[in-house]
């Protein structure tokens, strides 16, 4: 509802706000009072609240506190989304640091079991290399003539062969050494230990991880004032072939030689003969150890000459 205003009397004036002042108390007084005659009507009025804007602010501040509610529950839930993710990353991390090393034990596995296969190859080839030679060594011996008379049996010259070559398989790991000082001792021990010690110093002038030989033995009848041939065992043949081939580092007094069985030093004496009957006749030829088995060949020296 309205409120009447009374309405102004004639001759009054209407008071602005730049008619009024306000004392040191505060309350306001009229300027220039004597200079109104006519009486001030002031009129003030409280606004009355509606019933729905009440309502409404009530909704209002529902609505905040749900939204505040949501917001800080969101907050939360995605601070704990924001926590397993970090956890799950970390877990994941964990894994592939896990991948990685059992990745990398994979591959010195593989590399090992690749060495392992470069070293059965290897063998493979030395036992090729082995049963190849054996084969050499079993047509030389089936071309070469019997030393004695024996049976015609096939079982008897089987076995002949076989023990032939066994022989030589054993022999390859001696080597024969000429010039090493003999010592006159009456103890046999002492000799020998004084050989393998010469053979050890003289072998390490070659190579100085030179394996020891594992037994000495002089050849023939001792002779005062003269050094017997030296008979070297080893264990493997390889040191024995490395010395063969490396004979002409040795000192000039010292001499080398294969360990031959009795049909080789025949078989080697024939072909000798024979190399003497041609090169009388004029042909010019040698004899070359081919694989390990004397052979008659042209002199292609003297042919380059």
């Amino acid at each position: 509802m309205a409120t009447q205003r009374t309405p102004p009397q004639s001759g009054s004036k209407l008071i602005s706000d730049s008619d009024y002042s306000q004392d040191a108390n505060g309350s306001t007084l009229l300027k220039n009072d004597e200079q109104l005659s006519t009486p001030i009507y002031v009129n003030t009025r409280k606004r009355k609240e509606r019933p729905e804007e009440e309502e409404y602010n009530q909704t209002l501040l529902s609505f905040r506190a749900d939204i505040m509610k949501f917001m800080e529950d969101f907050g939360n839930k995605q601070s704990n989304n924001l926590q397993y993710i970090r956890e799950e990353i970390t877990e994941i991390k964990n894994e592939i640091k896990a991948i990685k090393l059992n990745s990398e034990h994979f591959t010195e596995r593989i590399d090992e079991i690749n060495n392992e296969i470069e070293n059965i190859k290897s063998a493979s080839n030395t036992n090729q290399t082995k049963i190849k030679h054996i084969e050499d060594q079993i047509q030389q011996l089936k071309n070469m003539q019997p030393v004695e008379t024996t049976p015609n049996s096939p079982v008897t010259h089987r076995e002949a062969l076989m023990q032939e070559l066994k022989d030589r398989c054993e022999r390859e790991k001696n080597v024969i050494l000429v010039g090493i000082p003999e010592k006159n001792e009456k103890d046999i021990k002492a000799r020998q230990n004084h050989d393998c010690n010469e053979v050890t110093k003289l072998t390490s002038t070659l190579k100085s991880d030179c394996p020891k030989p594992i037994k000495t033995v002089r050849l023939g009848r001792y002779i005062q004032d003269k050094n017997r041939p030296l008979k070297v065992y080893y264990n493997h043949t390889e040191f024995p072939k490395y010395l063969l081939r490396n004979k002409t580092s040795l000192p000039e007094n010292i001499h080398v030689y294969a360990d031959q069985t009795p049909t080789q030093k025949q078989y080697l004496q024939s072909l000798r003969e024979e190399l003497k009957m041609r090169t009388d006749d004029g042909e010019d030829l040698i004899i070359k150890y081919i694989k390990g088995i004397p052979t008659i060949v042209k002199n292609t020296n003297n042919q380059k000459n």
